[in-house]
């Protein structure tokens, strides 16, 4: 008994077969041209970075119809290092955006800027969790770390 025994391996032979992989190859060509442009236009990095996931997934889903289609175990490997810079991106990126805005919440605290609509920063107290208070001036000598 053989792998091909077990696992039937598919083929364009046919022709429904050749018009289902165009039109299915078609989709996910719209699909990544449309992320691509996401990723052009932007406007902002989360936006850039969705799309990047977007696209990432677009590659991922169509190399796994691929695979299954075709029965190529060669193509695994690839999908598995698509998905791990897929995910190290996307925590990078978020990582540096969160510590982005702590920077520019606390330089507006310090330069006395608020919002004219809340008189706040972000929230309703106007202090954002996350942002360390300073307790140098308050005279106790203690001091957080």
């Amino acid at each position: 008994m053989t792998a091909d025994d077990v696992i039937p391996q598919s083929t364009l032979d046919t022709p429904l077969a050749q018009i289902t992989g165009l039109v299915v190859g078609l989709i996910f060509l719209a699909a990544a041209i449309i992320a691509i442009i996401r990723i052009v236009r932007g406007p902002s990095i989360l936006d850039r970075m969705i799309a990047t996931d977007a696209l990432l997934a677009t590659i991922m889903c169509a190399l796994g119809g691929l695979l299954a289609f075709t029965g190529r175990a060669d193509l695994l490997p690839v999908m598995l290092v698509i998905s791990m810079f897929g995910f190290v991106g996307a925590v990078g990126v978020s990582r540096y955006v969160s510590r982005a805005d702590l920077r520019t919440t606390s330089r507006y605290r310090r330069m006395g800027r608020e919002d004219h609509r809340t008189g706040s920063i972000g929230t309703v107290e106007g202090v954002e969790p996350g942002v360390p208070e300073s307790r140098r001036g308050a005279g106790d000598g203690s001091e957080r770390a």
